[in-house]
């Protein structure tokens, strides 16, 4: 063995070796194992007219793959271990994608958009149906206070009754504000002061004093339930209360714009409250920007979107509205919206104004036929009593040629 590995490692030697089969050539068409070329065609699913080849998610191992790709055959999901054997086929748990409440099952959400809508809108009703009567308070539950006195009881509302009204002849008549506060009345609606105050014509320092006592006396009257603790409530209930008294006072003004006789006593009405408010608005007791976006959407819902054809309300209520320019100003969206609105104001006044302009030249111009009008009107509804009921004229051009007839 030495010698040959020295002559091994001195010259080379040619050792026998075996000889290897030659290989057969490949040809170019065919191939040799297709078993894991092809796949199977897997489980039918919603989504086998777009198989993708890239998977949307990693594979669990304790359900499988997803069944929207090809499968194999050799899958997990149809292995017949023992433990299948024994238990049967187990649903596995459902994917969080799968689940619905509104459905109230776990199922694909994409079969039933079209009634999702419907069902998530009936089970959100019912979820607040549901909290209301959690926190109902029952009128066992509550105590009558001095201001919630039913009606029926004659005795107890008519004190209730003579004792506001001695209190606010009181409060005109300029008494120390240290008897007053003994004898403090209580409103659940805090709109209701503005009529007192108005009624009984007091001062608006004294007014302005009178609110934020009764503030502060009644501030969690109403009920038991937690209220919010980060906006001031106070001011918040006072600059709702002024903006119910805005709107009803715009409903009065429309009411009664041709009924001139009332109408000057809703004018004293309407600038008596909406001094007392632009009061109450500089010395900090309104909450100012919940104010001005409701006197905002106020002007969008009463004046701008309803297309008001009176032109001395909208001009009263603008002046009212520029009062708060300054406070509109500081806030960006605001400030852009009351831009709008207010250009859209103005363009209704102008042509309310070009409209009665028009007016009054076409009436100078037919001042005759105006004239027989007037006359015509005046000789009342005896006249007609004695036309035949099928001669009685029933438009404008039929009135006219019977009073030139007669």
């Amino acid at each position: 063995m030495v010698v040959l590995f020295r002559c091994i490692m001195s010259e080379e030697v040619d050792l026998p070796t075996a000889e290897l089969p030659e290989e057969e050539p490949k040809l170019p068409g065919k191939i040799e194992n297709t078993d894991n070329i092809f796949p199977v065609k897997g489980i039918p699913s919603w989504i086998n007219d777009q198989p993708g080849d890239r998977m949307l998610r990693k594979t669990n191992l304790r359900m499988g793959t997803a069944d929207v790709y090809k499968q194999n055959k050799n899958q997990e999901e149809d292995l017949l271990t023992t433990e299948r054997l024994k238990k049967g086929y187990q649903l596995p748990v459902t994917q969080y994608e799968l689940q619905s409440l509104v459905f109230n099952a776990s199922e694909n959400k994409l079969i039933r958009l079209e009634r999702a809508k419907y069902r998530s809108q009936s089970m959100l009703a019912s979820v607040l149906h549901k909290k209301g009567e959690y926190h109902m308070n029952y009128d066992r539950e509550r105590k009558a206070t001095k201001d919630n006195v039913p009606r029926f009881a004659v005795h107890n509302w008519k004190r209730v009754l003579t004792d506001r009204v001695k209190f606010f002849s009181a409060l005109a008549r300029g008494k120390p504000r240290q008897y007053l506060i003994q004898k403090l009345p209580s409103f659940r609606r805090k709109e209701f002061l503005f009529h007192e105050f108005y009624d009984y014509n007091i001062r608006y320092d004294r007014a302005l004093w009178c609110v934020k006592v009764m503030s502060l006396l009644n501030f969690n009257n109403s009920s038991k339930t937690q209220k919010k603790t980060l906006l001031d409530v106070g001011t918040l209930e006072l600059s709702q209360a002024c903006n119910k008294t805005t709107v009803n006072l715009v409903k009065l003004l429309t009411k009664r714009y041709r009924e001139y006789s009332k109408f000057d006593d809703i004018l004293d009405m309407w600038y008596y409250k909406t001094g007392l408010m632009k009061y109450m608005f500089k010395d900090g007791c309104l909450d100012k920007m919940e104010f001005l976006h409701d006197l905002t959407d106020t002007f969008n819902v009463y004046f701008i979107k309803t297309g008001f054809k009176k032109t001395k309300v909208l001009e009263m209520f603008l002046q009212y509205y520029t009062y708060f320019l300054e406070d509109i100003s500081s806030s960006i969206l605001l400030s852009r919206r009351a831009a709008m609105l207010f250009s859209q104001g103005l363009c209704m006044i102008s042509e309310g104004y070009d409209h009665q302009r028009n007016w009054t030249a076409y009436k100078e111009r037919h001042e005759k036929d105006f004239g027989h009008f007037m006359e015509f009107n005046l000789r009342g509804h005896f006249d007609l009593e004695e036309v035949p009921e099928n001669e009685r004229p029933k438009n404008r051009d039929q009135i006219k040629n019977l009073w030139q007839n007669t």
